[in-house]
């Protein structure tokens, strides 16, 4: 690796960090006093995209985590009765995750507000830049 790029994936992976830390850090969240963790907002954000949620074992392949780490985070969720598991009835080994009715508005008002929050860091951007930066981002092997 030439020096020049070195230099310029250590200021990327700065920047990286940067940019998600104060993300979260001007977040405000409207599920009131709960205290959920990056990756509890993440599941909801995950479980959100489609009617049937998401399976268990699909969590915890996103996060690289067991699927006993991702029981663990859900319990919280449950509990605060954010969302709800269900068993499948093709697979009955397998749970899936869903929003609770109760969460699906305030999650919608916090899904509003953290793309707000968000986009704001982007306004600059025309939006070639910003189709370029996401074909970019997107060839990015993790």
């Amino acid at each position: 690796m030439t020096k020049n790029k070195q230099k310029l994936l250590q200021e990327l992976a700065i920047k990286s960090i940067e940019v998600i830390k104060n993300l979260h850090k001007k977040q405000k969240f409207p599920f009131g006093d709960l205290k959920l963790n990056r990756r509890q907002v993440m599941i909801l954000f995950l479980i959100a995209e489609t009617k049937q949620g998401k399976s268990v074992k699909d969590l915890a392949q996103f996060f690289k985590v067991t699927p006993g780490a991702i029981t663990q985070l859900i319990n919280v969720l449950v509990d605060y009765k954010l969302v709800c598991r269900y068993q499948d009835i093709q697979d009955r080994r397998s749970v899936h995750i869903i929003l609770s009715s109760s969460a699906k508005a305030r999650f919608k008002k916090f899904k509003s507000n953290y793309f707000n929050v968000f986009s704001a860091g982007f306004k600059d951007f025309k939006i070639e830049e910003l189709e370029n930066f996401t074909k970019l981002i997107r060839k990015i092997k993790i």
